[in-house]
């Protein structure tokens, strides 16, 4: 289930009250809603709900899985992954509504834009070793870390200078940052 709670962790407050997995919640830039995926019936796909609860509005619908949603810098579009077509790919869609379009070719999973809008990064699958990006504006697309290893597709944020990202071939895991 999704829950949230202040920072210093008091006032946990339970938001879904769903049957079966819910996970990857990613809040939008207004704090107002968060969108998750859920497995409900079988296949995952991507629910809204309000930060304050309530019932949560089911925003994808295909036979397909959808997972790992997140917010464009706007808030106009929620950039997910799915597996239509038989690959997972990262694909987005208006946040009001409105079909899906794709957006990787070669593979995507988790996928962010840059402070300054100009690109997409993404994590190639669950499963696949990099970090990659492509221009919003279109083209080609370009692997700019060897990181995340198998299965850390999530673990790294993209900021105005850099890029952090958790380590862990470390000896202990460490947060290292990738200087434009």
């Amino acid at each position: 289930e999704i829950w949230k709670a202040n920072s210093d962790g008091s006032n946990p407050l339970q938001l879904t009250f769903l049957s079966g997995y819910s996970g990857t919640p990613r809040w939008s830039g207004n704090g107002r809603e968060i969108v998750f995926c859920a497995a409900l019936q079988g296949n995952a796909d991507l629910f809204i709900i309000s930060a304050d609860g309530g019932p949560p509005q089911q925003i994808t619908t295909d036979s397909s899985n959808e997972g790992a949603p997140n917010y464009s810098r706007d808030g106009r579009w929620i950039y997910f992954a799915s597996d239509r077509g038989g690959s997972w790919n990262v694909w987005k869609m208006p946040v009001e509504a409105g079909p899906a379009t794709q957006v990787t070719r070669n593979g995507g999973f988790f996928a962010s834009e840059s402070p300054d809008g100009q690109y997409l990064y993404y994590a190639k699958a669950p499963d696949a070793p990099g970090l990659w990006r492509v221009p919003l504006s279109g083209g080609s697309e370009e692997k700019v870390l060897e990181f995340p290893p198998s299965g850390f597709w999530g673990y790294w944020a993209v900021s105005a200078d850099g890029i952090y990202y958790v380590d862990e071939a470390a000896p202990r895991a460490r947060i290292r940052f990738r200087n434009f």
